[in-house]
């Protein structure tokens, strides 16, 4: 790097700046050192920031593995709990399959059995043709392989002496109240739209007899 002398001549001689009668030196310090020096503190603050930056803080973890990010999650409301196993059951091909074939498989060799009185066995498989009993079984082993529960409720035509149908209740409408008190819970229905209109119209005739 060369410096100006006083005469106005270049000098490549070090850090040294001579005069032209060379008995007066005088010391020069580097341009670059104001420049180095800021650098280095640029260096050095930006190693903090990243430092810093490195610095994460973590929730503290929970003892009691019913209350984790995972499990608090998950609904506890009926209604969406049933719709979520709706939802699996409709979308998932494996978890259809697998409960259809639950229900398909204990009912592939069902039957009435025959009896010697031809007008009561006659009289039963009237009534197994009339509730489509072959299809209601199909309906309540899926109801109840899919949310784990089933409300199937039966009407009993009293002058043909057998029952008339059997509809399976939605269970977002249903409460099942209960305590070690009774052994026999109470069962709740909350009307919907169809059944509100039952009671108003009072038909079905043999539907609105039976509430």
């Amino acid at each position: 790097m060369g410096y100006i002398l006083p005469g106005g001549r270049l000098s490549r001689y070090g850090d040294s700046l001579i005069s032209a009668n060379t008995t007066q030196t005088v010391m020069a310090k580097p341009l670059i050192g104001n420049s180095l020096v800021g650098t280095q503190g640029r260096i050095a603050s930006a190693r903090s920031v990243t430092a810093a930056a490195n610095i994460s803080r973590t929730a503290p973890t929970f003892n009691d593995p019913r209350y984790t990010f995972t499990t608090l999650s998950i609904p506890t409301d009926l209604r969406t709990l049933n719709g979520l196993y709706r939802f699996f059951d409709d979308t998932d091909p494996l978890v259809g399959n697998a409960i259809r074939l639950h229900c398909e498989f204990p009912l592939s060799r069902i039957s009435m059995k025959t009896i010697g009185d031809s007008v009561i066995q006659r009289h039963y498989e009237d009534m197994w043709e009339r509730i489509q009993m072959d299809k209601l079984l199909f309906d309540i082993g899926l109801e109840y392989w899919r949310i784990g529960n089933v409300f199937p409720y039966g009407a009993w035509n009293v002058d043909d002496m057998m029952w008339e149908q059997f509809v399976i209740l939605n269970p977002d409408y249903v409460t099942v109240e209960g305590t070690y008190l009774n052994q026999r819970p109470f069962i709740k229905l909350q009307p919907d739209e169809h059944l509100k209109k039952i009671v108003t119209t009072g038909q079905p005739k043999f539907l609105y007899e039976q509430l």
